[in-house]
């Protein structure tokens, strides 16, 4: 399919790479944008930079979503937390 979409646009449309170049980097810029938004940090990472509180909320995610309603980020604690 982007062969033919790219032999497409360099028939009827430009025969300038530059043109299709910039279009493919600001896709990128986009995507790594999306990434950056929908994937937080991991609780493993926060846990690590003791960062307690979000490696809680990360946690408390990652049990809503095995469908462990009970799982109470207020009385966890963890074994380095003071």
């Amino acid at each position: 399919m982007t062969l033919i979409l790219t032999a497409l646009y360099f028939q009827f449309i430009s025969n300038k790479v530059i043109y299709l170049e910039i279009v493919h980097f600001i896709f990128i810029l986009f995507l790594l944008l999306v990434a950056l938004i929908m994937f937080p940090e991991s609780s493993r990472f926060n846990y690590a930079n003791e960062d307690f509180s979000d490696s809680k909320e990360g946690l408390s995610k990652v049990a809503r979503i095995n469908g462990i309603d009970n799982f109470n980020q207020d009385k966890f604690k963890f074994d380095t937390e003071k």
